[in-house]
């Protein structure tokens, strides 16, 4: 019995510590890079052709908006989630060649992609000070593409054949621009006052697969015939590095 009277004693001092801590609630904007600059390098050689194919991906950038609410869960801890809104933008570039007997294909690819996208994190929230200003936190969460739309430019030449060029613009939608995808993020943090603070955040996130529909090239232009070729996209996975500026709006 003494034993159930000294736990709902400590539960009781647990409760009043905990609702002595404020929750947060706000609205919370971000700004930062999609991915890292990197080149990819691709070579495959059969018995009577050759091909090279290097595809660069640039850094792009990611704008953020969204609201905040978190929880204390002691002095040093807090819990919180967010909803956020994200128009992605990032370009990559695919040079391809492919040497065969009696001839040769070499393209060039333009990709430029934007996307718009809800992030769903989860954090949590560590003070290295009782009522201190520095935190980090660690987080996972869902994030699900909702749109993208894809403008692809091509510079193609055939040897025999001339030169020719082309470009094609593919929307996808929620149906088919992606899947639910697993996000994990890390950051540290700064009060600058009682209300507002700033971030320095990490977010990966594996691309999503999906395929151009109907992306054609002219095999000769002097005749009236598209080949059509279904060719993923030139996706790269999420790194973003982004500064974030919160502010709580509850008293």
């Amino acid at each position: 019995m003494k034993k159930i009277y000294t736990l709902a004693l400590c539960l009781s001092f647990s409760t009043l510590a905990f609702s002595q801590q404020k929750s947060e609630f706000g609205f919370v904007v971000k700004v930062g890079n999609h991915a890292l600059p990197s080149t990819r390098f691709e070579n495959d050689s059969y018995s009577t052709n050759a091909s090279i194919n290097t595809t660069t991906f640039k850094a792009g950038e990611v704008y953020t908006i969204g609201i905040w609410q978190s929880f204390p869960l002691n002095n040093h801890f807090r819990l919180s989630g967010e909803l956020l809104g994200r128009f992605s933008s990032f370009t990559n570039r695919k040079k391809e060649a492919t040497f065969y007997t009696g001839g040769s294909f070499q393209n060039q690819e333009t990709e430029k992609n934007h996307e718009i996208s809800v992030s769903l994190p989860i954090k949590l929230q560590y003070f290295f000070k009782k009522d201190g200003r520095t935190s980090v936190a660690i987080g996972a969460g869902i994030s699900r593409l909702f749109s993208s739309n894809v403008y692809l430019q091509s510079l193609a030449e055939s040897s025999p054949l001339s030169e020719f060029s082309g470009t094609y613009t593919s929307t996808y939608s929620i149906k088919d621009a992606g899947s639910n995808q697993l996000s994990l993020s890390a950051g540290f943090y700064y009060r600058l006052d009682a209300k507002t603070s700033l971030g320095f955040e990490y977010t990966f996130e594996r691309a999503t697969k999906s395929y151009h529909p109907n992306t054609f090239f002219p095999l000769n232009p002097s005749i009236d015939f598209l080949y059509y070729l279904p060719k993923p996209r030139l996706i790269p996975n999420m790194n973003s590095f982004s500064v974030s500026l919160r502010h709580n709006i509850l008293d």
